[in-house]
């Protein structure tokens, strides 16, 4: 048995996984998540602010001191849109490495679908109908189109909630023209997605990761119910009306909703505005979040030797 960190650089979060793998399972043993805006302020122009890389690093030490406390020794740590795109990326790469002996691997956006793929299949089984993966991240987000005989179109898109977000900036609360802009722009972007869409039609979204995290609490606490499935429905007439909120709350209602949490309240309209325009222009009649991502993806990657710990 063995104690592996996996740690995701994200344009938002820091997350770290830690889990104990035995043969070909695995199971978690810790999992902490870190607010750190890296792209904040230099996104738009592929740069890490010196606060965003102080805050980055010390997000890494905490992640630390919980890999040391739980005596884990291996990690895998990736970064993604914001590092990927960054020109200095370099010098938190090399601080990293220096400070806490981590490896920090910046993977480009396809390689990112792929591990949200692979962590996805671990929740659900996936049939001969397509589903359109939707992963929904600070500087980018990924699309993957595939049924169980895997993937047949994948795509990372620079839809970012951070990203658009400082492209956009939009009202508080959003007023019309903020989603006309908002909904031209999706458009214009996401024509692959709407091409690929018609070789490959389906009517499911599952999406990974923070913002359908958070809607499924929002729609578990308005119903009053828990859940601990890996895989789980959110209605799409309960989504339309947790949609319809976020546009009409400002930031203070937004953060008195059960379910939303500080770290997302800021994004959560325009991650809905990503979804809803999915379900009103492209005829996706359901929506499912899917526990797993992309850190579970290297988990499994990691026990099928496609990995290598180092």
């Amino acid at each position: 048995m063995s104690r592996v960190a996996v740690i995701d650089c994200g344009t938002n979060t820091f997350n770290i996984l830690i889990v104990e793998i035995e043969n070909d399972s695995w199971k978690p043993v810790f999992s902490n998540k870190v607010s750190v805006k890296l792209g904040k302020g230099g996104i738009g122009q592929g740069v890490i602010r010196a606060d965003r890389m102080a805050r980055g690093l010390d997000a890494l030490m905490v992640h630390h001191h919980s890999m040391m406390n739980l005596g884990t020794s291996k990690s895998v740590v990736f970064a993604t849109s914001a590092l990927r795109e960054a020109s200095n990326a370099i010098q938190f790469i090399n601080k990293a490495r220096s400070m806490f002996g981590m490896e920090v691997k910046v993977i480009d956006g396809e390689r990112e679908a792929e591990l949200i793929f692979e962590g996805v299949k671990q929740t659900m089984d996936i049939g001969q109908d397509y589903i359109t993966v939707m992963d929904i991240g600070g500087g980018s987000t990924e699309f993957i189109i595939a049924n169980q005989d895997g993937i047949a179109w994948k795509q990372s898109f620079p839809l970012g909630v951070s990203r658009v977000f400082e492209q956009i900036q939009p009202n508080d609360p959003f007023l019309p023209h903020d989603s006309k802009r908002l909904e031209k722009h999706l458009h214009r972007v996401l024509e692959p997605l709407q091409e690929a869409l018609k070789q490959f039609p389906g009517e499911t979204i599952v999406g990974s990761s923070g913002s359908f995290d958070t809607l499924l609490d929002m729609y578990n606490s308005h119903v009053g119910q828990s859940s601990s499935d890996l895989s789980d429905v959110i209605p799409i007439n309960a989504f339309r009306s947790m949609h319809a909120d976020m546009l009409k709350l400002d930031r203070d209602q937004r953060l008195k909703i059960p379910g939303m949490l500080p770290l997302r309240v800021d994004f959560m309209p325009i991650s809905t505005h990503l979804i809803n325009y999915l379900v009103k222009h492209l005829n996706y009649k359901k929506i499912h979040r899917s526990a797993y991502a992309m850190k579970e993806g290297i988990v499994k990657e990691i026990i099928d030797g496609k990995i290598v710990l180092e």
